[in-house]
This record gives structure tokens, sequence and C-alpha cells, in this order.
């Protein structure tokens, strides 16, 4: 391969050396050198974590706030708090096999134990598998550098972060699908022209691998984007909160199609509410009797501009229906989320870009 000044341009991931041990991973990453060094204070962690071949462990992280909020999106205390909400389920999770997985039940929904024959025993704590997956969230780290970290083998936690992605996305939907935060939450001023706004809408694009059948790369292929891309709609409320995310569309689906399918959506609103969208949302025909839709005007093909009040009225709505796009830029900023999609990954998928966009909801605003 031709090198310029040194550097391989056509050098692939398979070509990097893989981090194999401590000394590894402590040149490739700049925060590691103090976070090794603090576990070394304490000789009974770093015995515990060489002995497990470990190389992070959440009791010594959350240590450093700043590094913990960095690797989580979360600050501690909020951590702490969903973990102990989540804690009861998580202890009767039945953990995913792929094709030997019995998908009676992933969890108990009561919270009541499930019988089952013992198993190999557990190499991390609950806590330390809920931080693990945080961590691959927000890093974007290969399976195998993230077992590496957590002493555990690529399968193992492969396994761990399945079964607990479906449980974030199912939990996390619960709380915040459709939720209307207190009356008495200060809103921005822009949303003043605009009482009973129930949830300001837009579509978003993620890049995928290019399917290898023709059919389905015409399904996935975004004009929009010149790419194969998964699509979904994401709802906010005026506070900022994320209040809905729709099931995983092929790129090629409208922003209307995507909508009107939305049925959970729809069947929600209440007459005198209203929902503001962008102009490719032409949906008022689609929306409940009494529910008012917000849209920037349209100039269409019989006019060459827009009249003076309509021109008012759309800057009006822009400068409000630019939260979601500042919302769906939060979402993104979960690494993970910014690598192209692997098809394999496609059964996940629309659980991880829930997970993350509820996960907002907990970050600090």
């Amino acid at each position: 391969a031709p090198e310029r000044n040194g550097h391989d341009y056509l050098q692939t991931l398979s070509d990097r050396k893989s981090f194999q041990n401590f000394e590894d991973l402590s040149s490739s990453d700049p925060d590691f050198t103090k976070f090794f060094n603090s576990v070394q204070k304490d000789s009974k962690i770093y015995q515990e974590m060489c002995s497990k071949n470990q190389i992070f462990k959440m009791e010594v992280i959350q240590q450093n706030k700043q590094l913990f909020n960095f690797y989580t999106g979360l600050d501690l205390d909020v951590f702490n708090s969903l973990f102990t909400y989540l804690q009861r389920k998580a202890s009767s999770m039945q953990y995913f096999h792929g094709e030997r997985t019995t998908y009676v039940q992933p969890f108990n929904l009561d919270g009541y134990g499930v019988k089952r024959k013992p198993g190999v025993t557990r190499q991390l704590s609950l806590q330390e598998e809920f931080f693990s997956v945080l961590y691959r969230l927000q890093t974007g780290h290969l399976l195998e550098e993230c077992s590496l970290r957590f002493g555990v083998s690529s399968s193992q936690f492969s396994r761990n972060f399945t079964t607990w992605i479906n449980l974030l996305s199912m939990e996390l939907e619960l709380l915040c699908k459709n939720a209307e935060p207190d009356e008495d939450v200060g809103l921005a001023s822009c949303f003043k022209p605009f009482p009973n706004l129930r949830v300001i809408l837009d579509c978003t694009e993620l890049f995928s691998e290019t399917p290898s059948s023709v059919e389905y790369h015409k399904q996935t292929h975004s004009n929009y984007k010149h790419h194969s891309t998964i699509k979904f709609l994401v709802g906010i409320h005026p506070s900022g909160a994320v209040t809905y995310i729709s099931k995983a569309y092929p790129g090629k689906s409208s922003d209307k199609q995507i909508t009107q399918e939305s049925l959970d959506l729809i069947d929600s609103l209440i007459p005198g509410q209203k929902v503001m969208v962008d102009r490719g949302f032409t949906i008022e025909e689609d929306l409940p009797c009494g529910v008012k839709l917000v849209i920037p005007s349209f100039k269409g093909a019989s006019r060459q501009q827009l009249t003076a009040n309509e021109l008012s009225k759309s800057k009006v709505i822009s400068r409000a229906r630019v939260h979601v796009e500042r919302c769906m830029r939060r979402i993104k900023s979960f690494n993970i989320l910014r690598q192209e999609l692997k098809l394999s990954q496609v059964d996940v998928y629309e659980q991880i870009f829930k997970t993350c966009a509820y996960l907002v909801n907990f970050q600090n605003p």
C-alpha cells in the first residue's frame, strides 16, 4: 500500500494492531493512564482486576464524576437512580442465547424470580453489566475491545449487551413514550405562540451497509443521503423531552408514510392539541378531528414567493421547530450510532436507537 509522510492511507481496521494487554490500551487511550494509576492505589481492586484480566471497573471509574459522565453520558446520581428502577426486572432477565433463546418471556414483568436451571456464575455484577452497556453506547467500541476492558469473553459481552438493550428499550419507552411533563415546566419563549402544542415531529436517517440483494438495496437507498439508510420518526415535547420514537423503516420510506403508519402516536392525540412538523409532513387529513397541524407555508408552483404574512409565520414556526433538530443531534452523539449499521445488527438496531434516544431525557439539559 502507498505511504505518504509515514502514514498508510489504505490501512483497514483489520490491519491495525489489536489490544492484547494493558500497555497496548494505555498507549491508545489518553484517559487510561490516569485511570490505571488510580486503580493501583487500591491494591485489592487492582489484584481483583488482574485476576479477571479486567481493565475497567465501575467502582474505580465512579470516583471521578467527570470521567464517569464521559463514559456513560449520565451523572453518577442519575445512573444509580435509573439502575435502582431497573434492578428488580434486571435480576430476573433471561439472557439472550441466539436461536437457543426461549422467547416466552425475556424477563419477568411481575418482578418475581423465574425458575431456571443454574447457569454459569455471573462474571460481572448487574450494575457493572448496566455500566458496560452504557459504555458501549457512548463510546461505540467494538465487542472485542469492550470484552477485553471488562474481562469477559466476546460472546458473553454480546449476550449481556443484547439482553440489556431489549430491557432498556422497553422500560425507557414505558417511561417516556407520549409522556406529558408537568404544566409548571418552563418552556422556551419561542413556544408561546403555540399553546397546547403536544409534539414536534421530524425524521432522521442513519447510514447502513448496502444489502447485496437488489430489491433490498432499492428499499434502503435514500435519495436525500445518496446512501443506504435506516429511518426513524422522532417526536419531542416543547420542554425538550423525547416522547416518541417510531419503529425502524428503510431509507426509501417517506416522512408522510412513516407518520401515517405511526398509529400509536396518532391515536394518542386529543382534540385541541397541536402537532408541529416540517413542510414534507402533509398529514393534516390523517390527524384526529380537532387536532391542528402547525406547518410552514408552501409557495407552490403557481406563484414566485410567499406573502409577508406567510414568511413571518414560517419564521416563527422554524424558531420553535429547530429544537427537534437539536434533539436529534444529541441522540446521534452516542458514538454507536455514528457507525454504519452492520446488517448483522439489524435485529437489535431499533432497540439501540430507542435506548439512546430515551437516555437523552436523563442527561443534563
